[in-house]
């Protein structure tokens, strides 16, 4: 390997090291505190701001990739960070301790997979590409579940709660 190749495993490690600093002692403690003292439930704070901080190196990634036309590794890192997430993640910290899995997360579930389908059917329609008006079809989509999230959530999850 060339010099360049170890600076880049060096950045790298010291990179994901940070990001596990900043979930440890930033993201998690500091979403815990702006949910409880502005009255939003832990779940909606998680599903916002955590899920936007945490996925702000794939935007960043993805519009890198996407400009110099990388599409497999800007779609590619999107679909696998979030099947690594689901599967991965999710797996790994039930095994450290069961997950109570709220009634009102089967709402976010199917969003989820409305996402999932929505980008497997816009991406093989009109020769293999996620056009322009798929990608603000989905961006409306975002911002209409954002405005179900602050809007409806707490009436939805007590619903749910009495099924």
């Amino acid at each position: 390997m060339c010099k360049h190749t170890w600076f880049l495993i060096l950045v790298t490690i010291v990179g994901l090291a940070l990001v596990v600093a900043g979930a440890l002692f930033g993201v998690i403690p500091g979403a815990k505190v702006v949910a409880t003292q502005i009255g939003i439930p832990e779940k909606v704070i998680g599903l916002t701001v955590v899920a936007i901080g945490t996925s702000l190196p794939e935007l960043v990634t993805c519009i890198v990739a996407a400009k110099k036309g990388e599409t497999d590794i800007a779609v590619g890192d999107i679909v696998g960070s979030n099947i690594f997430n689901i599967i991965r993640t999710l797996g790994l910290c039930a095994i450290i301790i069961p997950l109570p899995f709220a009634t009102s997360f089967w709402v976010d579930g199917i969003i989820a997979l409305i996402a999932a389908v929505m980008l497997a059917v816009f991406g093989y329609i009109k020769g293999h590409k996620v056009r322009r008006w798929a990608g603000i079809i989905m961006l409306v989509c975002f911002v209409l579940y954002y405005v179900y999230l602050f809007a409806f959530e707490g009436k939805v999850s007590a619903f749910l709660a009495t099924l």
